[in-house]
């Protein structure tokens, strides 16, 4: 179901300039945002859960402890995340595709 609308915003992307990293950047992040995909990383047995991708991002958030699990997981989820992962400088432009990509599944045209 998203691969058609993935496969549209790709081709509206491309026509106003949008970089293809900048595009994958994106469509990993609204997968990530929306919990179609998981960050990849490790769980320990007290049920934290540790980034496998090591950005600035999840670097400087906080650590995860028993009472907080999930700090880098929900920054893994993030924009500024998935663009550094992707090696693009323009988050904007990541949100943009997103957005672009949640409103195409919501059914907005």
């Amino acid at each position: 179901m998203t691969i058609n609308y993935k496969d549209k915003i790709t081709v509206l992307a491309t026509e106003l300039a949008y970089q293809a990293d900048e595009i994958k950047a994106g469509f990993e992040f609204a997968d990530r945002k929306s919990r179609r995909v998981n960050p990849p990383g490790n769980w320990d047995s007290a049920g934290r859960f540790y980034a496998e991708e090591r950005s600035s991002s999840v670097e400087n958030c906080c650590a995860p402890s028993r009472n907080f699990p999930f700090p880098e997981m929900k920054t893994a989820r993030t924009a500024a995340h998935c663009a550094e992962i992707a090696g693009v400088e323009s988050v904007t432009h990541v949100r943009r595709i997103a957005l672009a990509l949640e409103k195409c599944i919501g059914g907005v045209s």
